[in-house]
């Protein structure tokens, strides 16, 4: 009995072994299509995330095959070898809770973090993100945050550096575009426009943002050179026939001595390509007598044609006889957003010309109060609208001479302004005085800025 059942166990150990290790042979290829079984080994529920606890696969070594050897009779068909399933190795009780735990505090560290920023508290909002950071050191979203409130409380250093590993981490060109911003605004922070701008470019060349735009075309824009402004002043005082070389000056050929200067810079950061507007002054002779006082040229900067001369605003001139005179006012100069995005220049000035005869007593004079107005839609435009005339005749003395016959006074007036909703401005009647009458009554109203270069009453002046 006991020779029996060793004998009966002995057969069925070399039967397992011959199963499990068939002889080796050339393999046979399985039908198109066939796959390997689907394994039916369940992964135990071990939490959220796949990669928690540790997994391994056993994957048998293929042995060396022998081709043409002959398998032995009755040996089962060949079959691909089945991958065996992945074997999980379950956290216990208390590693499994304190993951759970710490998934959901990192959700609640982001958002109380974000909102601490948001209210201005940096230092609790820079613990929290830390916080968050411990669970989840290779996380970009909670990097990202980190390095921004980083930036707002003053640490620049940290902030470039954790900003930067979140880069790293960041797959969506979105959201790199967003923390190479970041990176922009750190570098301008540490006194490094050079990088700032490449960080900006960078950023641009990802995602197109207004924001980015304006931040790139501030770093970009450079003050005129001493050669351009140079030409811009010879442009503006060769009208008045004068220069500023005084071995050029002549009474004999008209020409005066005058000087001009830059006295208003202005930057403009929407980055459509109107970058930037200066005013000139310029003062001195002119070539036909008289003075000039401070006379005031606007000069702007396109993208695609450089610095240029656009127009004369105040009239400041005094042809050296007693009570005949120009004398301008330039109100404001300033940048305005014409849409969310897109900013335009506008200028106001006025003008007033008196012209008065002290023997008669008797000064007759003439206004004009002007709004201009420079952009950047389909091309480069500037277009000036009056907005107010007036013309009158009054004593020049009121208390020398008999009443002045003929006295009078007229004016009419309205106000343009810039109004940031659309590519549109708006026309309305000065309600002090009284309204315009022909061309410009037709303006009133509100318009598309476009449409207006070739209404009667506009002055359009094309840029390059």
């Amino acid at each position: 009995m006991y020779t029996t059942r060793y004998t009966s166990l002995l057969a069925a150990t070399l039967l397992l072994t011959a199963c499990s290790n068939p002889p080796a042979t050339a393999p046979t290829e399985p039908p198109p299509g066939n796959t390997p079984p689907p394994s039916n080994a369940a992964a135990p529920d071990a939490g959220p995330d796949a990669n928690f606890g540790v997994v391994t696969l056993d994957l048998p070594e293929p042995e060396p095959l022998k081709p043409g050897e002959p398998r032995p009779p009755g040996a089962p068909a060949l079959q691909p070898p089945a991958i065996p399933s992945p074997k999980y190795t379950r956290p216990d009780a208390a590693a499994l809770e304190t993951y759970k735990a710490s998934r959901e505090g990192y959700a609640t560290w982001l958002n109380d973090g974000r909102q601490a920023v948001v209210a201005k508290k940096y230092p609790e909002g820079i613990k929290l993100l830390r916080q968050g950071l411990a669970v989840r050191p290779d996380d970009p979203a909670i990097l990202g945050e980190l390095g921004w409130a980083l930036f707002l409380s003053g640490d620049l250093d940290q902030a470039r550096r954790v900003t930067l590993q979140g880069l790293g981490f960041e797959p969506d060109p979105h959201k790199r575009a967003a923390m190479l911003y970041n990176l922009g605004r750190i570098a301008e922070a540490s006194k490094n426009p050079a990088e700032a701008l490449q960080h900006y470019q960078r950023s641009l060349a990802l995602r197109d943002n207004a924001g980015v735009k304006r931040r790139e075309a501030a770093l970009s824009a450079t003050p005129a050179t001493e050669a351009t402004l140079q030409s811009m002043c010879r442009e503006a005082m060769e009208s008045w026939s004068c220069t500023d070389d005084p071995s050029k000056a002549s009474s004999d050929d008209f020409v005066g001595t005058c000087t001009c200067q830059v006295t208003r810079n202005l930057l403009n950061k929407d980055g459509f390509g109107l970058d930037e507007a200066t005013i000139l002054s310029v003062s001195g002779s002119a070539g036909e007598g008289g003075s000039i006082d401070g006379s005031e040229f606007l000069a702007v900067k396109t993208r695609t044609g450089g610095w240029q001369l656009v127009t004369l605003l105040t009239h400041n001139f005094s042809p050296g006889v007693s009570y005949i005179h120009n004398a301008g006012t330039l109100h404001s100069v300033s940048f305005q957003p014409l849409t969310s995005t897109l900013n335009a220049l506008a200028v106001y000035y006025e003008n007033r010309e008196d012209d008065g005869d002290y023997s008669e007593n008797i000064n007759e004079w003439t206004s004009e109060r002007t709004f201009l107005t420079c952009f950047a839609l389909d091309g480069f435009h500037c277009l000036t609208i009056a907005q107010g005339q007036g013309r009158g005749r009054n004593k020049m003395l009121d208390d020398e001479g008999p009443k002045l016959e003929g006295a009078f006074s007229e004016q009419w007036g309205m106000f343009t302004q810039v109004d940031g909703k659309g590519s549109l401005f708006s026309i309305t009647v000065d309600q002090e005085e009284p309204p315009p009458e022909g061309d410009y009554a037709n303006l009133m109203g509100v318009h598309a800025i476009q449409m207006a270069l070739t209404k009667p009453g506009v002055v359009h002046i094309p840029l390059r």
